[in-house]
Protein backbone atom coordinates (compact mmCIF):
# COMPACT_ATOMS: atom_id res chain seq x y z
CA UNK A 1 0.00 0.00 0.00
CA UNK A 2 1.25 3.55 -0.72
CA UNK A 3 0.42 6.12 1.42
CA UNK A 4 -2.01 7.95 -0.56
CA UNK A 5 -4.09 4.53 -0.32
CA UNK A 6 -4.15 4.56 3.79
CA UNK A 7 -4.93 8.24 3.47
CA UNK A 8 -7.78 7.50 1.93
CA UNK A 9 -8.94 5.20 3.56
CA UNK A 10 -8.26 7.24 6.51
CA UNK A 11 -10.13 9.79 4.87
CA UNK A 12 -12.92 7.54 4.45
CA UNK A 13 -13.59 6.51 8.09
CA UNK A 14 -16.25 7.73 10.17
CA UNK A 15 -15.64 9.32 13.39
CA UNK A 16 -15.96 7.30 16.65
CA UNK A 17 -18.16 9.11 19.43
CA UNK A 18 -19.13 7.97 22.65
CA UNK A 19 -23.24 6.97 23.21
CA UNK A 20 -25.08 10.14 24.93
CA UNK A 21 -25.81 7.70 28.45
CA UNK A 22 -21.86 7.25 28.67
CA UNK A 23 -20.84 10.95 29.43
CA UNK A 24 -24.02 10.68 31.50
CA UNK A 25 -23.22 7.91 33.65
CA UNK A 26 -19.55 9.15 33.87
CA UNK A 27 -20.46 12.58 35.59
CA UNK A 28 -22.95 10.41 38.07
CA UNK A 29 -19.55 8.57 38.85
CA UNK A 30 -17.37 11.09 39.32
CA UNK A 31 -20.37 12.43 41.90
CA UNK A 32 -21.05 9.90 43.59
CA UNK A 33 -17.22 9.68 44.46
CA UNK A 34 -17.06 13.28 45.21
CA UNK A 35 -19.61 12.79 47.61
CA UNK A 36 -18.73 9.52 49.46
CA UNK A 37 -16.85 8.98 53.08
CA UNK A 38 -13.60 11.37 53.58
CA UNK A 39 -10.25 9.52 53.75
CA UNK A 40 -10.19 8.28 57.38
CA UNK A 41 -8.04 10.65 59.59
CA UNK A 42 -5.06 9.26 61.94
CA UNK A 43 -5.97 8.16 65.60
CA UNK A 44 -3.66 10.73 66.96
CA UNK A 45 -5.73 9.81 70.37
CA UNK A 46 -5.19 6.52 70.86
CA UNK A 47 -1.41 7.03 69.20
CA UNK A 48 -0.74 9.55 71.65
CA UNK A 49 -0.15 6.65 74.60
CA UNK A 50 2.60 4.64 72.57
CA UNK A 51 4.25 7.75 71.70
CA UNK A 52 4.68 9.35 74.87
CA UNK A 53 5.48 5.57 76.11
CA UNK A 54 8.65 5.87 73.49
CA UNK A 55 9.79 9.10 74.17
CA UNK A 56 9.77 8.08 78.46
CA UNK A 57 11.91 4.84 77.47
CA UNK A 58 13.94 6.71 74.90
CA UNK A 59 14.32 9.61 77.49
CA UNK A 60 15.52 7.32 80.66
CA UNK A 61 18.07 5.34 78.28
CA UNK A 62 19.80 8.41 77.12
CA UNK A 63 19.59 9.67 81.30
CA UNK A 64 21.02 6.32 82.22
CA UNK A 65 24.07 5.95 79.30
CA UNK A 66 24.57 9.43 80.42
CA UNK A 67 25.12 8.98 83.98
CA UNK A 68 27.17 5.27 82.98
CA UNK A 69 29.29 6.88 81.05
CA UNK A 70 30.22 9.40 83.69
CA UNK A 71 31.69 6.72 85.83
CA UNK A 72 35.41 6.60 84.45
CA UNK A 73 36.06 2.60 85.81
CA UNK A 74 32.37 1.94 83.34
CA UNK A 75 34.34 4.32 80.75
CA UNK A 76 37.31 2.50 80.63
CA UNK A 77 35.78 -0.77 80.54
CA UNK A 78 33.63 0.15 77.26
CA UNK A 79 36.65 1.91 75.61
CA UNK A 80 38.31 -2.18 75.95
CA UNK A 81 35.40 -3.57 74.73
CA UNK A 82 35.19 -1.16 71.30
CA UNK A 83 38.86 -1.03 71.12
CA UNK A 84 38.62 -5.10 71.12
CA UNK A 85 35.53 -4.88 68.92
CA UNK A 86 37.58 -3.33 66.41
CA UNK A 87 40.77 -5.38 66.14
CA UNK A 88 38.61 -8.32 66.22
CA UNK A 89 36.48 -6.21 62.95
CA UNK A 90 39.52 -5.50 60.80
CA UNK A 91 40.81 -9.29 61.47
CA UNK A 92 38.04 -10.15 59.57
CA UNK A 93 38.25 -7.35 56.99
CA UNK A 94 34.62 -5.80 58.10
CA UNK A 95 35.39 -2.73 56.52
CA UNK A 96 35.74 -4.29 52.97
CA UNK A 97 32.77 -6.49 53.36
CA UNK A 98 30.57 -2.94 54.20
CA UNK A 99 32.40 -1.05 51.52
CA UNK A 100 31.10 -3.88 48.99
CA UNK A 101 27.74 -3.72 50.62
CA UNK A 102 27.20 -0.18 50.76
CA UNK A 103 28.26 -0.12 46.60
CA UNK A 104 26.08 -2.84 46.04
CA UNK A 105 23.07 -1.43 47.40
CA UNK A 106 24.10 2.30 45.86
CA UNK A 107 24.14 0.95 42.85
CA UNK A 108 20.93 -1.21 42.95
CA UNK A 109 19.53 1.92 44.04
CA UNK A 110 20.36 3.76 41.18
CA UNK A 111 19.35 1.22 38.75
CA UNK A 112 15.78 1.37 40.33
CA UNK A 113 15.52 4.89 39.80
CA UNK A 114 16.96 4.62 36.28
CA UNK A 115 14.56 2.03 34.99
CA UNK A 116 12.05 4.31 36.63
CA UNK A 117 10.77 1.11 39.01
CA UNK A 118 9.03 0.28 41.44
CA UNK A 119 11.29 0.88 45.18
CA UNK A 120 11.76 -1.78 46.47
CA UNK A 121 14.17 -0.38 49.08
CA UNK A 122 11.42 2.60 50.53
Amino acid sequence: MKSEDIDQVLANEREVAPSPDFLASVMRAVRREATSLPPLKFPWRRALPGFLATFVALARTIWDLVNFLRDAASYAVIKEQLDHLAALAAGFGLQWILLAAVVTLISLALSLKLVGGRHYLS
